[in-house]
C-alpha cells in the first residue's frame, strides 16, 4: 500500500528567496513568504515595476483585505526596488486600497 500523502507545513511551502534576500529582505519576504508570522496564509502577492516618464514605479499588491498596495519610485529599477524595500520597512508604511485587487474576478461580458 503506498504511503498517505502529507501536504507541507504552509509556512515552509513558499517560494525560496533567492540571494537577492540580503539586499531586499522585505520584498522577498512579502513575495516568498507563504505565510504571515502568526501562521496565517498570505493570500496573491504580486510586484510590478512601471515606467513613468523618467521613473520607475515599483508596486507591491496584496490580495489579503480586500485588496492592498504600496509603491515606491526611484531613478531605476533597482533604485525602485530598494526604495520599496524601504517603505516596507516603515512602522507606518503607507498602505493604500487598491482599485484593481488582485484575485478580482472581472466585469462580466455581455
Amino acid at each position: 500500500m503506498p504511503a498517505k500523502p502529507v501536504l507541507a507545513d504552509a509556512a515552509s511551502s513558499g517560494a525560496s528567496h533567492g540571494a537577492w534576500k540580503a539586499g531586499l529582505s522585505n520584498v522577498a519576504s512579502w513575495l516568498c513568504d507563504a505565510a504571515y508570522p502568526d501562521g496565517e496564509l498570505m493570500g496573491q502577492v504580486q510586484l510590478q515595476l512601471k515606467r513613468e516618464g523618467s521613473i520607475i514605479r515599483a508596486t507591491l499588491k496584496i490580495a489579503d483585505q480586500g485588496g492592498l498596495k504600496v509603491s515606491a519610485i526611484g531613478e531605476s529599477p533597482s533604485d525602485a526596488l530598494l526604495a520599496l524595500d524601504l517603505v516596507l520597512e516603515s512602522a507606518h508604511c503607507p498602505w493604500e486600497k487598491d482599485a484593481f485587487p488582485l484575485a478580482a474576478k472581472g466585469a462580466k461580458k455581455k
